[in-house]
This record gives C-alpha cells, sequence and structure tokens, in this order.
C-alpha cells in the first residue's frame, strides 16, 4: 500500500505496545490450489489433538500426510497416527521444504515465528495455518490481511467510535488485538506471539448431560463447556442465572442449548433456532431422552429481519463451517423474527452465532431488546463489517448496556460482544 502509513496502525501500536508492520497481500488461493492440491504430501507440525484431527482432515480431502513435526522431546522418534514424529531440530532447512507444512496446534503463531526465524521458512509458501484450510468453503474467507486493512482505511471512523463503546480496558486492548490478529493471520509471523496466549476458560459442571449423550453432541458438548465461551460471570456479570429464557440462535449440534438448560435450570427454559433439519431432529431426540423437553424447545428456523425464506449455502463441515445466507444459496431455509416468535414473551439472554446473520437477527429482535433488555452474547467475527456495524447498532438503541469484548488465542474464531443491561433506570 502506497502513499502515507493508516492512522489505525499507530493506534494499535500504542494500545497493544508492539510494532507492528504493514500487510503483505497473498494470492491465497492460487497458492491453495497448487501446493495442496489432492495428492500432494505433506507434513504437520503438531502431533497432538489437533494435528490428529488435521490428518484425517487432509485425508479426507486427497491429500497424504507423511509425518508428524512437535516441538515435545517426548514425542520425538515415536509414531503417532501410524505417522513418524520428529522434532524440527532434527531437521535441516531444506528437509523442511520437501513438503508443505501445515500448522495444527492453537500455538500457530509462535509455530509460524519459529519456522520463519530459525529455519528461514515463508509463510504461504512453505507452511501454512490451520484457517488457510479453511478458505475455499468458509465465510470468513474475506476480511483478512490485505483485504482487512482496506477495510479498515474504508471505515476508521466506525471502528474509532466503538472503541469508544467499550466498557473496560481489557476489552478495548482486546478488540485492538482482534484487528491486529486479522491484519495478519495469513504472515503469522509477523504477530507477537505473546499477545496471542490461548487462554483457558472456567467451566461450568455439567456431567448428568454430558453422560447422556453420544456422538457429534456428546464431543461438541464437551468442548461447549471446556471452553465455556457464553459466561462472563467472573469479570462482566454477564452470565446464564438459574430461572432464565435463553435464545439460542444458532444451535447447530445442540451443544450451546444443553450448556444453556444446565445453566438456567430445572426453572429456566431455552428456545433454540436451528435451520438445518437434520440437527433439528437429532437435538430433539437428545432432549427427550435427557428428559429436558419442558425445558428445551426447538424451533426449525434460522433467525432473520423478517418472517419469511431466504437461499443458504449449506456447508458439508462438521462444525457447520462455510454456512451462510447468500442469493447463490443451494438449499432454501425457513427464518423467523424473533419478536413475532416470543411475542411479547421474556427473554433473559441472548447468544447469536448466526454465520453472519447477526445483524438481521437483531433487527428482527428490536421489540423484546426494548423492552426485556436481555443480556447479550453476539458473534462479531463472521464478517468484518460485523466488528464495527453490530456493537454500533446496538448503542444507537439507547438501552443502556455496557459492552464488552473477548477473544482468546489465535483463531479468528469466537470474538464475541458481551452486553450487560446495568441498571434498570439506565
Amino acid at each position: 500500500m502506497s502513499g502515507a502509513r493508516p492512522a489505525f496502525y499507530p493506534l494499535l501500536e500504542r494500545e497493544l505496545d508492539v510494532a507492528i508492520p504493514s500487510v503483505r497481500p497473498h494470492e491465497r488461493y492460487d497458492q491453495l490450489k497448487t501446493r495442496l492440491a489432492p495428492g500432494v504430501a505433506v507434513s504437520i507440525f503438531g502431533a497432538g489433538g489437533a494435528g490428529r484431527q488435521m490428518k484425517r482432515f487432509l485425508e479426507g480431502r486427497g491429500l497424504r500426510a507423511t509425518r508428524f513435526i512437535d516441538n515435545s522431546p517426548a514425542l520425538d522418534g515415536g509414531t503417532v497416527d501410524g505417522l513418524p514424529v520428529c522434532a524440527p531440530g532434527r531437521l535441516a532447512g531444506e528437509e523442511l521444504r520437501r513438503e508443505p507444512i501445515v500448522i495444527a496446534s492453537m500455538h500457530f503463531a509462535e509455530i509460524a515465528d519459529q519456522l520463519s526465524r530459525e529455519f528461514g521458512l515463508r509463510s504461504f509458501e512453505d507452511f501454512y495455518t490451520p484457517q488457510a484450510m479453511f478458505f475455499e468453503v468458509n465465510v470468513m474467507a474475506n476480511g483478512y490481511n490485505a483485504e482487512f486493512e482496506a477495510h479498515l482505511i474504508d471505515h476508521w471512523p466506525e471502528f474509532e467510535r466503538v472503541l469508544g463503546l467499550w466498557s473496560d480496558a481489557d476489552s478495548r486492548w482486546r478488540y485492538c488485538r482482534y484487528l491486529y490478529l486479522r491484519l495478519h493471520l495469513l504472515t503469522p509471523e509477523r504477530l507477537v506471539a505473546d499477545l496471542f496466549a490461548f487462554e483457558g476458560k472456567r467451566c461450568r459442571e455439567t456431567t448428568a448431560i454430558y453422560r447422556g449423550l453420544d456422538g457429534p453432541l456428546r464431543e461438541a458438548y464437551g468442548y461447549m463447556c471446556r471452553k465455556n465461551l457464553y459466561d462472563l460471570a467472573d469479570d462482566a456479570m454477564i452470565a446464564i442465572e438459574e430461572g432464565d429464557t435463553v435464545v439460542d440462535g444458532g444451535a447447530w449440534h445442540g451443544d450451546t442449548s444443553l450448556c444453556f438448560a444446565a445453566h438456567a435450570g430445572a426453572a429456566g427454559k431455552v428456545i433454540a433456532f436451528e435451520p438445518s433439519a437434520e440437527r433439528c431432529t437429532a437435538l430433539r431426540a437428545a432432549v427427550g431422552r435427557l428428559g429436558l423437553a419442558g425445558r428445551v424447545r426447538v424451533e426449525e428456523a434460522g433467525l432473520w429481519s423478517e418472517d419469511g425464506v431466504i437461499r443458504f449455502v449449506a456447508s458439508e463441515d462438521a462444525e457447520g463451517a462455510g454456512s451462510f445466507v447468500s442469493d447463490q444459496g443451494q438449499i432454501e431455509i425457513p427464518v423467523r423474527a424473533l419478536d413475532r416468535v416470543l411475542g411479547g414473551e421474556r427473554v433473559d439472554y441472548l447468544k447469536l452465532d448466526v454465520e453472519g446473520s447477526e445483524l438481521a437477527a437483531l433487527r428482527g429482535a428490536v421489540e423484546s431488546l426494548r423492552r426485556w433488555r436481555p443480556k447479550l452474547a453476539i458473534c462479531l467475527y463472521h464478517k468484518p463489517e460485523d466488528l464495527h456495524q453490530i456493537p454500533l447498532f446496538l448503542d444507537d438503541l439507547g438501552l443502556g448496556y455496557r459492552f464488552h469484548f473477548r477473544h482468546g488465542g489465535t483463531a479468528p474464531t469466537d470474538a464475541v460482544l458481551y452486553a450487560n443491561p446495568g441498571s434498570a433506570d439506565f
């Protein structure tokens, strides 16, 4: 990018106390199609659970994993899932370049820095981050690196206004860190790894439900309990409480709905919205087996600004990554406006993770927001414009919310706006 350096760079550097290099563009789609085409042999950096999952992912797409690379001395020289494991220090730079390396670890910024500084490898030529593998199918393929820099330039006044909305210094810092991450996600060796340490979440025990599940829902539920994503009880008083009525926008497997039911207790209620008929059937069956039919209501619909039918791109990914609303969608799904569904019924907590339709869903819930001022957990990561449009939309309602932003680790997902309604006489 020619000319003067955009104003947001010095602001982010002051907030984060790091030097932030300018963006380097990548021809990522051409690289992916040639270097990671079916039949290509690849190495996987990280022999843990993420590495084993990446091995299955790659093999399912016709690539051939030949080895794991891992920094753990205990794994060096052994085998994992039938593949040899070796420490990077035993491999010369040219040996590491023998085949593309796919990093499969939550610590990908540190690993990228190691590969580039110690061995001279180049991001997007010699190694790839996990997110790169999903770019061809994921709605999140836009809004990173050079694209995100251009978006920041075009919308910086809106971003500056959002920076003034966060109610705590930690939220402002995390928001700036997230902007920095999106600027350099495809060049992770340019991220200061210390800023992106993975952070565990407090886990609320819900063992009885976990034991009653099986298959993908059991796995998803266990993961959701461990990361406890939609609970800020410790630092912002935004948590589901006993007796709450909770709206789960984007239930997918139903893991979040069941977590919410456990937190809301016998006196609480969860209304789960999910447009996939298959997922709704599975969730209703699980709810019946667990004896939660009176506490979890499943609505086979997406949330939108009005009732109707819209076209939808349905991903085959097990986690639903890449599903989003589009005029070019291959299927049609029913959608509902939350205000129409509730008809004045109370809502205490609203969670939205609806693949880029969060703003439309909020537009369809304005009456409920005004009447009940529920606690909010709204995902902001699906589209770059969500990072400024959603906080500003909510602030413009003038409902007295206190806004918080949370995001941990180096994955671009799970960036969430939390809102506390504060006092009743706002």
